[in-house]
């Protein structure tokens, strides 16, 4: 009959398996703090027979007693034969200086070390120790804080960092079950004190708030969190999906959203499909700003604005919404991304960036002017930006076999010296694409077949 540490073993294997990490194609980056769960992660990991690396990040705590879990992770790691790779920081000092909270902010120094080493070494993914009480504790504390779903789905079994997997096989058991398994096995661990610390809020829900519930209201409080959990992840991924489907369906080919199809969506629906488009666009709103974006969509007045957060505005035309960034420079920048599509804010002008299919129009010289220019949309890379001339800038204009330098292409055109540090660039890496309000270079004209193409038009600031 197998122990109870074999069964524990057995259901990690299972979790493994689930997480698609039972056949690993590189060794898995354990993370490992001393403390009983990752302790027992690192054992199970090893029991089941994955290459294993590990890694420490000590926080300079507890008055220099923080270095001592270091020490006994590098003495494991060693005792198991692992790579090991450890970083010390003062995170306490650090997180002075920082609007996150000291939790926070350590877990985001954390999690930076570790995928910065996970990619360093190749690792496959990176491994938590996180457990079933983590996650209780962790629905919990976002309930307080007035969560929405997606938040009350609590901790994922898989999600990613940066691109780089990571994995917590242990959110099945409890910490009981994975201090049995320690015990079972003999295995020895560190305390951190600082768990007891009521000073930080986890703490306070973990000794004060979880009992007083279980005692006075739901002996099974801690199941009845962690099925929240499992519930809510389902329904998060299906909304999420239906989110996608209706973002696509209200899209237009100019990348806006259509206002009257995005009203006749169900609300909770038209929510969603603000926090799907605001994610894309690499903002996290909260539940408030999702809601008040949703109705300013649907129901706001053309011509006026709303923020998204981090830079990102939308606009009400008469059919549809747009994304304006609003990029600011500070005093003496010398370039601005451009929005493509979307406007951008830059040097007093509005640089308003629409895709269009073609094919592309017959007479060009009709379709462009000094504020207005077709390009195809491979142009318009990542790294395209809106900027003053720079004296090494060439430009090999339009119907031109050289190249030359823009300032011989200012004394062409007629422009003073007095003025050439007033005039925009469209630049991207070292090339410059379109001296704004002039010509274009050849590589970025319009050829009669392209068909993917994009339009910048451009007005001042204010108008």
């Amino acid at each position: 009959m197998p122990s109870p540490a074999d069964t524990i073993c057995e259901s990690v294997r299972g979790a493994l398996r689930r997480l698609e990490l039972l056949e690993p194609t590189a060794p898995a980056l354990v993370a490992v703090s001393g403390g009983p769960d990752s302790v027992a992660l690192l054992y199970l990991l090893r029991e089941i027979g994955l290459p294993l690396e590990v890694a420490h990040l000590d926080h300079q705590t507890r008055q220099g007693r923080s270095a001592l879990d270091e020490q006994f992770v590098q003495g494991l790691a060693a005792l198991l034969d692992c790579p090991y790779h450890a970083m010390s920081r003062p995170i306490a000092e650090e997180a002075k200086t920082s609007p996150m909270s000291f939790e926070e902010y350590a877990r985001e120094a954390r999690y930076a070390f570790l995928v910065g080493t996970a990619r360093t070494r190749g690792c496959c993914a990176i491994v938590t120790g996180h457990h079933a009480d983590d996650q209780a504790e962790t629905v919990l504390l976002r309930m307080l804080r007035g969560a929405g779903p997606r938040g009350l789905a609590g901790i994922a079994s898989k999600s990613t960092r940066d691109g780089v997997t990571v994995a917590r096989p242990l959110l099945g058991l409890t910490r009981t079950q994975i201090l049995a398994y320690i015990e079972e096995r003999g295995y020895s661990f560190r305390v951190d004190e600082s768990n007891g610390d009521p000073g930080f809020v986890r703490n306070r829900v973990r000794h004060a708030l979880l009992p007083h519930l279980r005692k006075d209201y739901n002996p099974l409080v801690d199941d009845a969190l962690v099925r929240l959990a499992s519930i809510q992840r389902v329904e998060n991924e299906f909304m999420q999906e239906a989110a996608a489907g209706a973002f696509q369906e209200c899209l237009t080919p100019r990348n806006e959203i259509e206002r009257e199809r995005f009203r006749a969506l169900p609300l909770a629906l038209k929510r969603r499909v603000i926090l799907h488009w605001t994610w894309s666009l690499g903002v996290d709103c909260s539940y408030e700003r999702a809601v008040a974006l949703a109705d300013f969509v649907a129901t706001g007045p053309n011509g006026q604005h709303a923020d998204a957060g981090k830079g990102v505005m939308l606009r009400n035309d008469r059919g549809a919404t747009h994304v304006v960034r609003e990029f600011v420079a500070e005093p003496g920048a010398e370039a601005v991304p451009l929005t493509a599509p979307g406007d951008t804010l830059a040097f007093g002008k509005r640089f308003a960036v629409r895709f269009m299919d073609g094919p592309a129009p017959r007479d060009m010289a009709a379709s462009c002017s000094s504020t207005r220019q077709v390009f195809p949309r491979g142009i318009l890379r990542e790294d395209a930006v809106l900027r003053r001339p720079r004296d090494r800038d060439r430009i090999r204009p339009l119907g031109m076999t050289g190249s030359k330098s823009v300032k011989k292409y200012f004394d062409g055109v007629g422009i003073p010296g007095s003025l050439r540090q007033d005039q925009i660039v469209l630049a991207a890496g070292d090339e410059v694409l379109w001296v704004v309000g002039h010509g274009i270079a050849a590589g970025a004209a319009v050829d009669p077949a392209d068909t993917n193409l994009a339009v910048i038009e451009v007005a001042d600031e204010t108008a």
